[in-house]
């Protein structure tokens, strides 16, 4: 649409809200803040830097001091006190787009890419990489967090969860290989999307409860998994 500040939310990981009740859009045409005023929505561009202007926001996340972090173009950006600043390149970030980003509860920030994974420790300033992780070419990289606070990650090659010993995989009842979707749940719920599979929980080690088109979904092709505040759980297929 002429003169829409943006047409669409890129990512799985697109729209976000901080304690004020702001929301954040990751769109096609950069960052978008949203805001109540009068009891209406009002939409304005967050101006990105100068190096990543042209790029895509493809991720957005809050962090618990109500920092919002996104994926802009092939960098990483941070929105603190209204001032917009690239941050990926001088914390040690390849450039890259960073489809998923995530925190703990004690403070680490996770970040993403097609073909990489990194790591900033609570009160460190660079990023680490998480090495030898499969690449995830099939769908859109996303990331979670189980109970024990160790990193999920959909791949091509199935769910991985970190270890002591590097990546462990985790079987899915079905022998599926194709996880494009991971979500904990705030009762601690592992969801997964399958591609061509459904939808399975996670119950615990060798426990799944799973669904397809037979209990109702539109397709068995999971896109992504989200939970609403009523506890409501939303599947993404490749028809709605």
């Amino acid at each position: 649409e002429k003169g829409a500040i943006a047409e669409g939310i890129v990512g799985r990981q697109g729209i976000v809200t901080n304690a004020r009740g702001e929301l954040f859009l990751a769109t096609e045409r950069g960052l978008v803040r949203g805001a109540q005023t009068k009891g209406a929505w009002q939409f304005t561009a967050v101006a990105a830097p100068a190096t990543q202007r042209d790029g895509p926001v493809v991720s957005v996340l809050v962090d618990e001091g109500g920092k919002v972090w996104f994926g802009c173009g092939t960098g990483l950006c941070l929105l603190d006190q209204n001032e917009v600043r690239e941050v990926g390149r001088e914390a040690g970030l390849p450039d890259e787009m960073w489809w998923a980003i995530l925190s703990s509860v004690e403070g680490d920030l996770y970040v993403r890419g097609e073909h990489s994974l990194y790591r900033r420790a609570a009160k460190q300033k660079r990023f680490e990489s998480l090495p030898k992780l499969p690449e995830s070419t099939n769908t859109i990289p996303t990331a979670a967090l189980d109970p024990d606070g160790r990193l999920l990650v959909p791949t091509d090659v199935g769910l991985v969860r970190e270890s002591e010993n590097g990546w462990q995989t985790i079987n899915v009842e079905d022998g599926s290989n194709d996880v494009s979707a991971v979500l904990m749940d705030h009762e601690g719920s592992i969801w997964l999307g399958l591609m061509g599979s459904g939808l399975a929980r996670w119950l615990g080690y060798g426990e799944w409860e799973s669904w397809t088109e037979k209990e109702g979904l539109s397709r068995s092709q999971v896109w992504s998994v989200a939970k609403d505040p009523s506890g409501r759980l939303w599947v993404g297929t490749r028809f709605g």
